[in-house]
């Protein structure tokens, strides 16, 4: 789950990303492999001399996660998220291309996978 925030004149607002992975390969330990994640969005925009505007969208995004083999390593996400959006305005680009990095503990996956 995401949120992000922007301001740019004349307009403000804020997108909420909600999303759930699915690993096809089911790892015994951690969640590594390919992943297919849905994600819908929902948008508030504010322009200074208009009412709020509110719009929704649905994107599906495919991408890799790895995680080292310490017990503690990390983790490699490049993403591709295909976006649709309906309303009067356009807020997000429909095709988004990313990389997430972060860290990660093969231990506290086991522990929680039980």
């Amino acid at each position: 789950m995401g949120c992000s925030y922007w301001r740019r004149l004349p307009e403000r607002g804020a997108v909420l990303r909600l999303g759930a992975k699915y690993y096809p390969l089911k790892p015994a330990y951690s969640p590594q492999g390919a992943w297919i994640g849905v994600h819908l969005t929902g948008a508030g925009i504010s322009p200074r001399s208009e009412k709020t505007l509110w719009t929704g969208g649905m994107g599906i995004a495919l991408g890799y996660q790895h995680i080292f083999r310490q017990a503690y390593g990390g983790s490699v996400e490049p993403y591709l998220l295909g976006e649709i959006t309906w309303g009067k305005k356009r807020l997000t680009s429909p095709l988004q291309i990313g990389m997430n990095i972060g860290f990660a503990a093969r231990r506290w996956e086991r522990r929680n996978l039980r």
